[in-house]
């Protein structure tokens, strides 16, 4: 599956502790389940009808699924593994009225303010 919408990008508002599951099992590397949690927030404020589910995680990062009617599709979170510790992927597996590229300025904005406080 080819992704159909990526964000790259770095900030050190997200956590690079390892994610701890809901089973209380901690992973060996961060799979980015605060940004997860912070994207599927904003996607719920901005009013569009669809259903996002919690956030899951899995061994190579957070994945998010979204309904929108009949239309299923996945936002994908991961770290992206190099010399800089604090890059991060955004990406969706299809395009959408609800694309990662859509909210890219907003969430970008919102991360920068996190990350000075």
């Amino acid at each position: 599956m080819t992704p159909k919408d990526v964000l790259i990008f770095e900030s050190d508002a997200i956590s690079i502790e390892p994610s701890v599951n809901e089973q209380g099992i901690r992973s060996n590397l961060p799979l980015g389940d605060d940004l997860a949690t912070f994207l599927r927030r904003e996607l719920n404020a901005m009013g569009t009808p669809r259903t996002i589910g919690e956030p899951v995680l899995e061994d190579f990062g957070s994945v998010l699924l979204l309904d929108q009617g009949r239309k299923h599709f996945a936002i994908t979170i991961t770290r992206i593994v190099g010399p800089n510790e604090r890059h991060w992927r955004c990406s969706s597996d299809r395009p959408t009225d609800v694309s990662v590229s859509s909210i890219h300025v907003e969430l970008t904005r919102k991360l920068v303010n996190r990350s000075r406080r």
